[in-house]
């Protein structure tokens, strides 16, 4: 009985973590959505698409792995930051070039993390810390 507890409680810490880092990371891309636009409409609508695929394929991913504890509180939970980051945007624009810099790295670096989880999950190779960092090394250098 103890061992499905920590189980249970291992499972939830898991989704918990996974579902915050998403909050997060769907936080940053909309609140940096105003920057795409100033950089032209076609990049912007191209990154918008791109994003929504990314969205989808999230969601997917959430509720294959989680789906009792997803379809509970997970979709608003997603949502909610698209919201409310929007209307934080078009209030309070990103105008420091720091702050621009800064949430665009993060943005990237987690855009790379996540696809190359994937890539790795697909063809069944293992993940590692170090691909993951090698991954986050060449992102650095190529910009």
């Amino acid at each position: 009985m103890a061992h499905s507890t920590g189980t249970g409680q291992h499972e939830a810490m898991a989704y918990w973590l996974h579902l915050g880092s998403f909050i997060i990371y769907n936080a940053l891309i909309t609140y940096t959505m105003a920057l795409r636009l100033r950089t032209g409409f076609t990049f912007a609508l191209l990154f918008t698409i791109a994003m929504g695929l990314h969205f989808v394929l999230t969601d997917r991913s959430l509720e294959e792995h989680y789906p009792r504890r997803f379809r509970k509180t997970g979709r608003l939970l997603l949502a909610a930051p698209l919201i409310v980051c929007w209307a934080l945007s078009t209030i309070f624009a990103p105008t420091s070039t720091v702050l621009v810099a800064v949430l665009t790295a993060l943005l990237g670096g987690s855009i790379l993390s996540t696809f190359s989880r994937r890539k790795y999950r697909m063809t069944g190779a293992p993940v590692s810390a170090a691909s993951l960092r090698a991954w986050s090394c060449i992102r650095r250098c190529w910009r």
